[in-house]
């Protein structure tokens, strides 16, 4: 649901009575929004800080009480950081899973699994952010067939092409995975 003109106004009228010394200390606000959410290495920070005042606009609108607006809004900043922290943590254990069959972890296997858990760290960052965001799309929960279709729908592709790309992405992973462990050179 997209911001109201009515929302924004309360909220502009929370940070001053005056429209424009409101919207300076809007600008104001985000501007270290922005700061915040990049030093938090969000992908997004424009739009994560346009989140963050949209939610606070949002709850003035429906008539929650808010003391300190600045405090409100950080609070509400945080709690947006921590949401793209766990989703990012979700990608992360949706390719690990990909490449690493559960196994069971004894003493022995715990030194081994580090190094494998390193070089599949290494490969996945040489992929490009494009490559990396297409097999997390691909590999997600929920109706795969379904969402693979979608996905192909969205890229503008038939679905054996969504797969062929795919598949190139994992024979690149696979060789990179293989050249670390056996510690050769690319």
């Amino acid at each position: 649901m997209a911001l109201t003109q009515g929302a924004l106004d309360l909220l502009l009228a929370h940070f001053d009575p005056d429209r424009e010394r409101a919207a300076e200390k809007y600008e104001i606000i985000r501007k270290k929004l922005i700061k915040f959410f990049e030093w938090q290495r969000c992908d997004n920070a424009d739009a994560c800080a346009d989140e963050a005042i949209d939610r606070v606009a949002k709850r003035i609108d429906t008539g929650t009480q808010v003391g300190n607006l600045e405090k409100y809004i950080n609070g509400v900043a945080r709690l947006i950081a921590l949401e793209v922290f766990r989703e990012r943590e979700r990608k992360a254990k949706i390719i690990r899973q990909m490449v690493f069959p559960a196994t069971s972890n004894t003493d022995a296997e715990n030194e081994g699994d580090q190094s494998r858990f390193h070089c599949m760290q290494e490969c996945l960052s040489r992929l490009s952010r494009k490559s990396l965001e297409l097999m997390v799309r691909y590999h997600q929960f929920g109706n795969k067939k379904e969402n693979r279709i979608k996905l192909a729908e969205q890229m503008n592709i038939q679905l054996n092409a969504l797969r062929l790309r795919v598949h190139k992405i994992r024979g690149k992973l696979r060789k990179c995975y293989i050249r670390c462990l056996l510690n050769e050179p690319d």
